[in-house]
């Protein structure tokens, strides 16, 4: 009997534990799929690599090349190069998936010790694989259009705003292809952001696909624009017009008027269609007196506001619907309930992007206008019983009453199912000094461990971010919005990600 050393026994458990998480995927999905769009070079075999590696391999080929040079960086653009090229951005969700949740992967890797930075790109390797396997061949983007039929670059800029508002892929196509050629960052921003901000068609996934390209883009660098912008013009314009872009218009003129006079106040309300006036101040916009459409969930939003000073009006508004978005999911944990969440916060990122008052404000009135969407999305109003209220301030009342100081690895370990109560106590022990970072540091290494699906990285993702924003951790409502993390995170008493800790296991060797 041949007898293999500790070491080769390791290395072959970890490759087949890539096999067994492969083991649903259709026979021999991993071949043919070569096509790279526009890459050539280290970058284009990379891309290869990602599309053609039998699952069996992966392990080890990644600890192969680990130890050759290769970097997390490399492999996440290599991820997004072969996500592009073979999965087509329509729906903007599902399988494109793996293109959506490289933004938050990467978030995720870059606060890891350098040694950790490539698992969470082997969650992502590994999900691609997964969702390309069910995708079409051949379904990414088209072959780029040839350089004589581009117009020039001061015409491409018009264009492409006469292809978004006639939803006109093919000329979107050629008018996005020529501006990524040849204009700058900024230019490429402008054009592209409005058009990010209209559609609520796929739950709400246009914002977060457009924050993230720019980010990948600002991280990676911009000569990687064709490829990117590309694809997301096709995932903007493909849907076409339908019910779920039509509080765009109203949206705008609103943001129009409330730019012109730089915010809104009382007196503004009846000028602004929203007379009703008998309920103001903050309390006019949570989960209790949310809307039933755009329209009702818009005008509680501005009279909410009329109470701050203008200054503070677009950053206590984006406060505002991202509460009730985590309100949302505190009534109706699932997959769909984290879109309100990670949504708005790509709207915000967006509105941070443009010095337009009117795009911004027009940013801040399509979060609140598709907050009913979302709503009527996941089955609508759940009815709680009041000790399971889903309102952050009811939220905030009961963590008072519960006792601090023990561990957050132990007080996630001992949750008793109920995510609720869970999240009472993770609020109170918030409070403590420095204790929203080691609450982060906690979740983030449980995300690593166990995450895997791509809305576990995206919301983890968008709630932390949510930290920049200035006075989101601030006081006992700052420990109940970060608190709202544990309806949607993976706990101590879950598996393992399987490839994941094949890969921790291969590479501690």
């Amino acid at each position: 009997m041949v007898r293999s050393t500790r070491r080769e026994f390791i290395g072959e458990a970890a490759c087949g534990s890539f096999a067994l998480a492969a083991a649903t995927m259709p026979s021999g999905w991993w071949r043919g799929r070569a096509r790279v769009a526009g890459v050539r070079g280290e970058l284009g075999e990379l891309v290869r690599f990602v599309q053609t590696v039998e699952p069996a391999r992966v392990v080890a080929e990644l600890v192969e090349r680990t130890r050759a040079g290769l970097t997390p960086e490399c492999l996440l653009v290599a991820l997004l190069y072969a996500g592009v090229s073979d999965v087509r951005p329509q729906p903007v969700g599902f399988q494109f998936h793996c293109v959506l949740q490289l933004p938050s992967v990467w978030q995720v890797a870059r606060a890891l010790p350098v040694a950790e930075r490539l698992l969470p790109l082997a969650y992502a390797l590994a999900n691609y694989q997964q969702l390309n396997a069910r995708a079409p061949p051949g379904g990414g983007l088209p072959e780029p259009p040839p350089a004589g039929a581009l117009p020039t670059v001061e015409r491409a800029a018009t264009l492409l705003a006469e292809a978004c508002a006639n939803w006109d892929a093919e000329r979107g196509d050629r008018a996005i292809t020529a501006l990524a050629r040849g204009a700058p960052r900024e230019a490429l921003i402008e054009q592209l952001l409005p058009w990010a901000l209209r559609n609520f068609a796929d739950v709400g996934h246009h914002p977060i696909f457009a924050a993230g390209a720019f980010q990948l883009l600002d991280q990676f660098g911009w000569q990687h624009a064709e490829t990117l912008l590309r694809s997301l013009v096709q995932g903007l314009l493909l849907p076409g017009e339908s019910e779920a872009s039509r509080d765009y218009p109203r949206s705008r003129e609103l943001a129009a008027q409330i730019a012109a006079q730089g915010g809104v106040a009382t007196g503004d309300l009846a000028e602004l269609g929203l007379g009703d006036t008998a309920r103001t101040g903050e309390r006019a916009f949570d989960l209790a007196t949310l809307g039933a459409d755009a329209s009702a969930a818009r005008g509680g939003l501005l009279r909410a506001l009329v109470h701050h000073s203008r200054e503070r009006q677009l950053d206590a508004g984006f406060a505002l619907v991202g509460d009730v978005a985590l309100e949302l999911l505190m009534e109706n944990r699932g997959l769909l309930a984290v879109h309100a969440t990670t949504s708005i916060r790509a709207l915000h990122e967006l509105s941070r992007r443009t010095d337009s008052l009117e795009l911004r404000w027009t940013a801040l009135l399509q979060a609140a206008a598709w907050l009913p969407r979302w709503r009527a999305a996941f089955g609508g109003a759940k009815q709680l019983p009041r000790e399971r209220s889903a309102r952050l301030s009811d939220l905030v009342e009961d963590s008072v009453r519960v006792a601090s100081g023990v561990a957050f690895e132990s007080l996630l370990a001992d949750h008793g199912g109920d995510r609720r109560a869970l999240a009472c106590r993770t609020a109170a022990q918030l409070a403590a000094p420095g204790a929203p970072s080691d609450f982060i540091a906690a979740a983030r290494g449980l995300l690593v461990a166990k995450g895997r699906e791509s809305h576990d990285w995206k919301f983890f993702a968008a709630v932390e971010a949510c930290g920049d924003s200035p006075g989101w951790h601030d006081g006992t409502r700052g420990a109940a919005r970060l608190a709202v993390l544990v309806h949607y995170l993976r706990l101590p008493d879950e598996p393992d990600f399987t490839p994941v800790a094949a890969l921790r296991t291969a590479l501690a060797r």
